[in-house]
């Protein structure tokens, strides 16, 4: 069976087709016209791809990436990665899937940031996503535990990082790093009873609800890793924690282009809801654009998920999930989503945790008993452990790597 596709140009109304660049009838460049600036909104894109009105770039293949994961025309999640404003490419990561799981529907999320100070952190954060994903996936439609599910995922992810070394990247960088190509890591499981969420590095998650807090403890000291992903880190012991939501929210997962301009949950969760409820692709790009507009010095990554997941009326066939390319490969477009579902009556609330450092806490929010820090790390000055995190084998610290300028 033929398609034909027939399309229009948005200035003139002239017939034309996905093959022209250029309306044959008024000349306006096709890929532009009526498409908003991502920086402002505004309408007014010139011949070479600059807004008029801001003056900001508009992106182009990696430069910014737009994520919807849809069933029966209802957002399950929705994310964005943007290259930001200062740095020359995206080295972000992201990928979404879902599956069902018992009587409802778990979705699946993660964002990887490439370290900026070794070559090709790119590949090594979209390897990253992918394998995870890819792993995630398969195993909430397995009703594996998403605790070990999670931490088995980080491993094969580390696993796929460090396969992109090359010989010539064991030598010694201008910072004192080893430059195999490195990346941070971040997850999360969203099951209509639980938020299952696994990270590497200084990427994070954070709950947005009733008490919106911060999921993740940074694995980084004065603006240096202490953990990541790559061949010269030594075996990978990723974090594990599950949480409880007590009623409706959204989760955030994001690189460190977003938290650097917004640490603060109370503020991320003003932004983001209650759109991030029911439209979370639209409160990603909110957060996005906050970002670009304070200063966008970085990558910015922004995955946002319902809780609790919608849950179809009738059965989830198990869909491909939506990875992370491999590396020189486009990322895939959005998968479609399902319809919102209230969660089961009774469950316990996400406990009370203070803000990371350098993130004020909200009023009214006690802290959480101190925890040391994980094996092999030292602690964080100000910053507790988590609760409920698994157990994790002692292992010696890898070299600090030096970010210029962040992960």
């Amino acid at each position: 069976m033929s398609v034909t596709l027939e399309m229009t140009c948005p200035k003139c109304d002239a017939p034309t087709s996905p093959q022209h660049r250029y309306c044959e009838q008024c000349g306006v460049n096709l890929r532009w016209a009526g498409t908003p600036c991502v920086a402002c909104g505004g309408s007014d894109i010139a011949e070479d791809g600059y807004c008029r009105q801001c003056g900001r770039g508009q992106p182009a293949d990696r430069d910014r990436i737009e994520l919807t994961l849809e069933e029966g025309g209802v957002e399950l999640a929705g994310g964005v990665s943007d290259r930001g404003l200062r740095r020359q490419r995206n080295e972000d990561a992201m990928a979404c899937g879902h599956a069902p799981r018992g009587d409802g529907l778990a979705v699946v999320a993660v964002v990887c940031d490439g370290v900026a100070s070794v070559q090709r952190g790119d590949e090594a954060a979209q390897a990253a996503a992918h394998a995870a994903g890819q792993a995630l996936r398969s195993a909430v439609g397995e009703a594996a535990d998403l605790r070990q599910a999670t931490g088995d995922a980080v491993r094969q992810a580390a696993t796929a990082v460090a396969a992109l070394a090359r010989p010539r990247d064991g030598r010694t960088g201008p910072s004192g790093t080893v430059g195999a190509p490195s990346s941070t890591f971040v997850s999360a499981v969203v099951t209509g009873e639980q938020v299952v969420v696994g990270w590497v590095g200084d990427s994070r998650a954070y709950w947005l609800g009733e008490r919106s807090g911060c999921l993740t403890v940074d694995h980084a000291l004065g603006g240096v890793l202490t953990r990541w992903l790559g061949a010269d880190a030594g075996e990978v012991y990723p974090q594990v924690s599950v949480y409880h939501p007590d009623g409706p929210g959204a989760v955030v997962v994001c690189s460190d282009g977003l938290w650097n301009y917004l640490p603060d949950p109370a503020t991320l969760a003003a932004v983001a809801l209650p759109a991030g409820r029911t439209q979370p692709f639209a409160a990603a790009a909110e957060l996005t654009r906050l970002a670009l507009e304070a200063g966008g010095r970085d990558n910015i990554t922004v995955v946002v998920v319902p809780f609790p997941p919608a849950v179809p009326a009738t059965p989830v066939p198990a869909a491909t999930p939506v990875p992370a390319a491999p590396p020189g490969q486009p990322a895939s477009p959005g998968q479609a989503a399902l319809p919102d579902q209230p969660g089961p009556p009774g469950q316990p609330g996400l406990p009370d945790q203070p803000a990371p450092p350098g993130q004020a806490a909200l009023p009214g929010q006690p802290g959480l008993p101190d925890q040391p820090a994980p094996p092999g790390q030292a602690a964080l000055p100000g910053q507790p452990g988590l609760p409920d995190q698994a157990a994790l084998p002692d292992q010696p610290a890898p070299p600090a790597r030096q970010e210029l300028g962040g992960a």
